[in-house]
């Protein structure tokens, strides 16, 4: 999976995400050259193989026999509803953004070759 930190590095090497988070974020004031760590409270991820999906946790998690937890699931196990989860306007990615604590979290955008049943139903568990 591949992190892309700076807006200015997302329109350069993927410009149908940058004009996805340029729409979604078109009432803030942010510079080309802002960390995205700064504008959303995490990274943007971009899943270049199917193995990259794992590394998508849910909400959901697994516990051993006596109910301790061992591990969150990821979305090739379980669709969840995340904070948002949409595909991009030209329909190449699928947008997931999950907040992990006050300051936001982590977008994951997952090409069309990538996804999944638990993919579009997780877009249909967000929109509600």
């Amino acid at each position: 999976m591949i992190e892309v930190r700076t807006l200015s590095g997302l329109s350069m090497e993927y410009p149908t995400i940058y004009l996805c988070m340029v729409g979604k974020l078109k009432h803030t004031h942010i510079k080309a050259e802002d960390e995205l760590n700064d504008v959303i409270g995490g990274f943007v991820y971009v899943v270049e193989k199917n193995e990259d999906l794992a590394q998508i946790e849910v909400f959901q998690s697994i516990s051993d026999a006596d109910g301790h937890f061992v591990r969150h699931m990821n979305i090739t196990e379980k669709a969840d509803s995340f904070d948002d989860a949409h595909w991009t306007l030209d329909g190449k990615y699928v947008m997931i953004y999950k907040v992990t604590s006050d300051a936001g979290g982590n977008l994951y955008a997952i090409p069309k070759e990538f996804v999944t049943q638990n993919i579009i139903k997780s877009i249909e568990l967000t929109r509600g």
